[in-house]
């Protein structure tokens, strides 16, 4: 399938994990991927990765949290290329593991920064070239977002605020030809979520917990990705899927 042939798809995070999942499908699908994160080498070695697997990728290095960073992205891409298909919001840390009312305020500060307030001045951002191109915008949000998971308390809360923002913003845009979707993933292997599995006995925990038989990897949210920002999907906004391989924690 080439659903995105010559589509131009800005992929926050995308250097590794979930992100370079996405990357690395809409790439083989004809997209033309703009590979970001915070540091050169990382996105570097991404985007040649996928212009080794005969795939299209450009380095945009920036952090969301910095505005300036942001906008000399949006800049680049409006010179670039004009427009903008397809944004997926993908960045995310989480500072604290423990009981909530312990999380210091400054982690509090830096979580809401990067895990939502980025998240919303860069729609902002780049609404102007998502209408031009009548795009879609992706959110990752978490399965914490429905079911908040107490170790990671501010995490999880911020995660439902996406959920929300992707109902919101979907409202909003449906009459600018811009549709909206969320993923929700569950425990998926990745560098921000080792903590519950960078032990073979954490694995275990986690698997008997979410009654699973493995954990999720980032192809397993990239198909899922590519079906909601596709035509396949032209008919779908404001719905967030949840991906994690047991029997969904919502109605």
């Amino acid at each position: 399938m080439q659903r995105y042939q010559g589509k131009v798809i800005l992929i926050t995070a995308s250097a590794t994990g979930i992100g370079l999942g996405i990357a690395e499908r809409m790439a083989k699908e004809g997209g033309i991927v703009l590979i970001n994160s915070r540091k050169e080498s990382n996105v570097n070695a991404a985007v040649e990765k996928i212009n080794s697997q005969g795939g299209k990728a450009y380095a945009f290095v920036g952090n969301m949290t910095d505005k300036k960073a942001r906008e000399q992205i949006v800049q680049r891409i409006e010179k670039e290329f004009g427009r903008l298909d397809v944004l997926v919001l993908n960045h995310a840390t989480s500072l604290h593991f423990g009981s909530t009312l312990d999380t210091q305020e400054s982690m509090m500060d830096k979580m809401y920064e990067t895990n939502f307030k980025s998240f919303i001045l860069l729609i902002k951002e780049t609404y102007h070239l998502l209408q031009k191109a009548k795009g879609n915008i992706l959110i990752n949000a978490s399965y914490a977002g429905y079911t908040p998971d107490q170790t990671i308390g501010v995490y999880s809360i911020l995660k439902t605020s996406l959920i929300g923002a992707v109902k919101l913003f979907s409202k909003e845009f449906q009459f600018d030809g811009i549709r909206v979707n969320g993923v929700a993933p569950g425990l998926i292997k990745t560098k921000l979520s080792a903590t519950f599995w960078k032990d073979k006995a954490n694995e275990e925990l986690a698997k008997t917990n979410l009654k699973i038989d493995r954990l999720g990897e980032p192809d397993d949210i990239a198909g899922v990705a590519a079906f909601l920002c596709s035509d396949d999907a032209k008919y779908v906004t404001g719905e967030t899927i949840i991906v994690m391989g047991t029997a969904s924690p919502r109605l």
